[in-house]
């Protein structure tokens, strides 16, 4: 794969879409001292604090998350359901970007379990759903002297509403996630280190004005939570 760039860890991935993943429970007691994942050296030291911080998310958040550690090189993360579980993934490129910064590691955390919270991943499937017939349904009620432009202006209606919905979801987990790690004895802003560890990689944020906004919204829900934190 591309050494592009992914910001991808504030969107809920399918498993399947997902390269080899492991728990990172059973790496930790599998190896004594380092473990060679994706070519990239990981301390068993580095998988025992990201244990001891996924807990930590787990219990302000509510839920039971098994943590694993997939073999991609584009820093990214996702959550989602296997066998019954909840499970959260971290990729080997946003171990070997965030290096032990355990407050970086608990916004990433906290994001993802803040979509299992709010079953983002649920409703967009039935998002998807609704739009596939919507879909379905205007392109059968177009004339057939459309042309081919009618068509096209459907599919951009569908995907602009879409991502409009998108966008609010991960706003949402953004600023829950956040409260999530801060009332779990991280620093809010260790979301704000994340985004900027990304963007010095990829420069990724100086060219997506929907990305300047939401940290922009983050930066508004970091002041309001560590004035007044919204903890159980």
């Amino acid at each position: 794969m591309s050494k592009r760039l992914v910001f991808a860890f504030m969107f809920m991935l399918p498993l399947a879409t997902q390269a080899s993943c492991y728990s990172v429970v059973m790496l930790e007691n599998a190896y004594a001292s380092n473990v060679s994942f994706g070519g990239v050296t990981i301390p068993t030291e580095s998988l025992r604090g990201l244990l001891i911080t996924n807990a930590r998310i787990d219990a302000e958040s509510g839920i039971s998350t098994t943590l694993l550690l997939c073999d991609e090189s584009v820093p990214n993360a996702f959550a989602g359901h296997k066998d019954g579980r909840n499970v959260v993934g971290i990729t080997v490129g946003m171990v070997k970007l965030l290096g032990n910064d355990w407050h970086a590691y608990a916004a990433v955390i906290g994001h993802e379990n803040a979509h299992l919270v709010k079953n983002h991943g649920s409703k967009r499937q039935q998002r998807e759903g609704v739009l596939a017939l919507g879909r379905m349904i205007l392109k059968s009620s177009l004339p057939q002297n459309a042309g081919v432009l009618a068509p096209t202006i459907v599919e951009y209606g569908i995907a602009g509403f879409s991502a409009t919905y998108s966008q609010k979801e991960e706003s949402e987990a953004d600023k829950l996630g956040m409260e999530f790690s801060h009332c779990a004895g991280f620093s809010a802003d260790g979301a704000l280190s994340v985004h900027r560890k990304l963007d010095s990689e990829s420069g990724f944020f100086a060219i997506h004005p929907s990305s300047k906004l939401r940290i922009a919204r983050l930066r508004v829900a970091i002041i309001a939570q560590q004035r007044n934190p919204d903890c159980r």
